[in-house]
């Protein structure tokens, strides 16, 4: 990346020197630096798409607004089934504000296009049987259900309880919440019905020694992988200001030529 920035840095310098218009050098220089910036982009996505690979990433206040974005996303029905009610702007802006960011652990799934897919909140409890315990609460993206996302960001959550000993995680659903509550049965979680609401839980048994160990390694892990995305990104953002010069140039080449 530092080789083709430099790159793209010294050419329009380079063929300066060789002579020719402004105006046509600057142009040559864009469409050459468009060109390579664009390859670039596109091998990164291309391996992204081949791994069929997406780091589960651990969300800070940095995130935030992304955070906020992706559940406001969420139409209608989808806020029902996430809140247990049709939660406003307002109110989905308020819950974000509330996130204990420093004691609950959030977690996300982002794409290559840096887009939050998915998001899971792991809220500390009071004691639960004189054991420790937190709350699940998970949401996908419309586009991107069904392709498992929620059930890893279960499964992460369930290994940081075991590697932090909190030995029952508490899933808060209503009844119609099929994908949630079936996550939650299929790892061994027991439920209790109140009505239209249903509460499940999970009893976790204290992991190894070297889990907590495995989890910070996969976290930096993730946190590179998030970092590239985002640089990925700026070049896209970049890609579409070259591609406005350039056509500033073309403009201002054929005002002076007529």
């Amino acid at each position: 990346f530092v080789s083709f920035v430099q790159k793209i840095s010294v050419y329009p310098i380079m063929q300066c020197s060789k002579g020719g218009s402004m105006h046509h050098t600057l142009e040559k220089a864009m469409r050459q630096s468009q060109g390579m910036g664009k390859r670039l982009a596109q091998r990164i996505e291309r391996a992204w798409r081949w791994l069929h690979y997406t780091p589960i990433v651990h969300l800070t206040t940095r995130h935030q607004a992304d955070v906020v974005k992706h559940l406001q996303a969420l139409r209608g029905h989808d806020r029902f089934l996430r809140f247990g009610h049709a939660a406003t702007d307002a109110q989905i802006e308020r819950y974000v504000e509330g996130i204990r960011w420093e004691q609950d652990q959030v977690y996300g799934i982002y794409d290559y296009k840096e887009r939050l897919l998915a998001m899971a909140h792991l809220a500390e409890l009071g004691p639960l049987h004189g054991e420790p315990a937190a709350e699940f609460g998970v949401s996908v993206r419309k586009g991107a259900r069904g392709k498992g996302l929620g059930a890893r960001l279960f499964a992460h959550a369930v290994d940081h309880a075991r590697n932090h000993g909190i030995a029952w995680l508490c899933i808060h659903a209503l009844n119609e919440n099929k994908p949630m509550l079936s996550i939650a049965r299929h790892a061994g979680a027991r439920f209790e019905r109140h009505g239209t609401e249903t509460e499940g839980f999970l009893h976790v048994e204290k992991g190894p020694a070297l889990g907590r160990f495995t989890e910070g390694l996969m976290h930096l892990f993730a946190r590179t992988e998030y970092e590239v995305i985002h640089e990925v990104h700026h070049v896209q953002q970049w890609l579409a200001l070259v591609d406005e010069v350039r056509n500033g140039v073309r403009q201002g080449r054929h005002r002076s030529a007529s």
